[in-house]
């Protein structure tokens, strides 16, 4: 939720020591939960209702990860083009994910279990569960779902 200035509001969640940008060095924020809301009797208007994945335009995430993300009241969508050779930090969370390749190969860590994905082929990632990728040789892009805490 934004506040008046347009900014998300976020919480120092800990240091991981991941070198992501100048302005974040090694720390990981969390989105704080919004205020109670009054819930209205008219629909909720929708921001968008379609992507074209061949077309969409992404915006730089962090070096090397451009992405595009849009969330409802109870789910986030994420679509995201990796680099090659680049690497996430072993993580878990409560809330379930999961996501499909749609270009290139990543190889995915969920718990103990290993797999290089290729186009077309899908994981799961239950709450809770440690889990981690990495891209390999070549550009790799993911269409990734989570669930949202409420």
């Amino acid at each position: 939720m934004l506040n008046e200035a347009g900014f998300i509001e976020c919480e120092l969640v800990k240091d991981t020591g991941f070198n992501s940008s100048p302005v974040t060095k090694g720390v990981l924020f969390r989105a704080k939960k919004p205020k109670e809301r009054q819930i209205s009797p008219f629909p909720r208007r929708q921001k968008m209702g379609f992507w074209d994945l061949k077309t969409l335009k992404l915006d730089e995430f962090r070096p090397g990860i451009r992405s595009k993300l849009e969330s409802g009241s109870n789910l986030t969508m994420a679509f995201m083009e990796i680099a090659p050779n680049k690497e996430g930090i072993a993580h878990d969370h409560p809330f379930d994910q999961c996501g499909i390749v749609t270009e290139g190969e990543i190889e995915m860590s969920v718990g103990e279990e290993r797999k290089l994905l290729r186009p077309m082929e899908t994981y799961f990632i239950p709450a809770g569960i440690k889990h981690n990728w990495k891209t390999i040789a070549l550009p790799t892009k993911i269409l990734d779902i989570v669930v949202k805490q409420g």
